[in-house]
């Protein structure tokens, strides 16, 4: 890896390419995965997050804090999408009711709310049994 001095507003540019990359990465991983285009052995969660980045760590300061920077904005990435339970579910509910002229009630918040987290744990379900089966 080569290393290079940047000024400030380079830096603030070289940060602002890397987010954008990360962003993209992000959507085209999605769309993959969604089309079908991604083995489950492929995706994981906080066991396969810990393992890579023990190996990035091994590899050096500078592997790893890209790595945890990659988490950062992948984190940001997901809570923002229209998932009820994330804070872009929030975002869409209230766009629905900007666009209704009309609060929804609470029952239907609720509603949302817990569809949202029945979607959420079970992703997190499925991801953390794939980790597990893949140590054995």
């Amino acid at each position: 890896m080569q290393v290079k001095e940047l000024g400030v507003i380079e830096s603030f540019q070289y940060g602002y390419n890397r987010t954008a990359w990360s962003m993209v990465l992000m959507s085209s991983s999605l769309k993959m995965i969604f089309q079908g285009n991604v083995s489950k052995d492929e995706v994981g969660s906080v066991i396969m997050i810990g393992q890579m980045a023990g190996d990035a760590a091994q590899a050096g300061l500078s592997p790893f804090l890209l790595l945890m920077a990659l988490i950062s904005v992948n984190l940001a990435f997901i809570n923002m999408l229209p998932i009820p339970g994330l804070d872009g579910g929030h975002i869409a509910v209230i766009l629905i009711e900007v666009l209704m002229r009309r609060k929804l009630s609470v029952k239907a918040r609720m509603r949302i709310q817990s569809v949202g987290m029945f979607i959420l744990l079970s992703l997190m379900a499925f991801l953390l049994i794939n980790d597990i089966l893949r140590l054995f």
